[in-house]
């Protein structure tokens, strides 16, 4: 039994020694990848800084345009009011002329429609 117990106590540090030298050959292959993690980050982290200067200058330009839109929309609705109210005043000063002259000029209408009906009148009766 005691051969029995060695033996086993063998192929228990066999498989221990086993055990470490696979865990080993594990360790390696992660430090290997932490360091391809690790050069990566690196490259990253140098192109992230000039990708984010480049995102803040364009935030900055696009403030700026987006105030010069809204000062450029208030000058456009301020002519565009003013010509509302040049409109409203040509429209007003036309009914005041309509009104003004349709009255005479209907009755300029009508004495030459009586004028032309008398000499029509006179003319036929020069006739007959």
């Amino acid at each position: 039994m005691e051969v029995a117990l060695t033996v086993a106590k063998v192929i228990a540090l066999l498989a221990v020694a086993a055990l470490c030298v696979y865990l080993i050959v594990l360790l390696a292959r992660v430090k290997e990848s932490i360091v391809a993690i690790e050069v990566t980050v690196k490259d990253v982290a140098a192109h992230v800084v000039p990708v984010l200067d480049n995102v803040e200058s364009l935030t900055t330009k696009a403030n700026s345009i987006a105030e010069t839109v809204e000062e450029q929309m208030g000058v456009v609705k301020e002519s565009v009011d003013t010509l509302k109210t040049m409109t409203d005043t040509i429209a007003q000063f036309e009914r005041d002329i309509q009104s003004r002259v349709e009255g005479p000029i209907r009755e300029t209408a009508s004495v030459v429609r009586a004028v032309s009906k008398g000499v029509k009148t006179f003319i036929e009766y020069v006739r007959t």
